[in-house]
């Protein structure tokens, strides 16, 4: 060294010592080291953490709530059944779709949501309903010719 030129010395600390002042300041801080956990979870999910009650929600829209026409739904079940299973429930289907929407067209502020489930089911029973006319029809033919048959070759 140069005569002039003072050294300073600093003390050495062991690693044991720099572990042991870094936890106490971790935990002087915070609770056993969790804060800071914590503390980076708010940081990255914008400031709110499960430790923290969730916003409270805008209150909702007033609206009507919506029903649901039993009638109009009875109308279209009974209108397919007529067309698949049993031709003569296309009359009650008629009659219930062509009631439900007398109802839903009386009284347009009660909130009815299913006015087309009424005119669907009246079409069906109109389609179910000219089904069973020709299948009644048909048949009728069928053993009128059937009688004409029998009646003229016993002659």
């Amino acid at each position: 060294m140069t005569k002039g030129a003072t050294t300073r010395q600093e003390p050495r600390t062991s690693a044991r010592a720099a572990t042991k002042a870094a936890t106490q300041a971790r935990t002087s801080s915070s609770l056993w080291g969790v804060l800071p956990v914590v503390d980076a979870a708010r940081r990255a999910y914008g400031g709110v953490t499960m430790t923290q009650p969730p916003p409270q929600m805008p209150p909702p829209y007033p609206f009507q709530p919506v029903r649901q026409h039993g009638t109009a739904t009875a109308a279209l079940v009974l209108g397919i059944l007529g067309i698949v299973v049993v031709p003569g429930l296309g009359i009650v289907a008629w009659i219930l779709g062509h009631m439900a929407l007398k109802e839903i067209d009386a009284n347009p502020q009660a909130g009815w949501s299913n006015r087309d489930h009424a005119n669907i089911g009246k079409i069906l029973g109109i389609v179910g309903t000219a089904l069973f006319a020709m299948i009644f029809l048909c048949v009728g033919v069928y053993f009128v010719g059937l009688f004409a048959i029998i009646a003229g070759s016993g002659a």
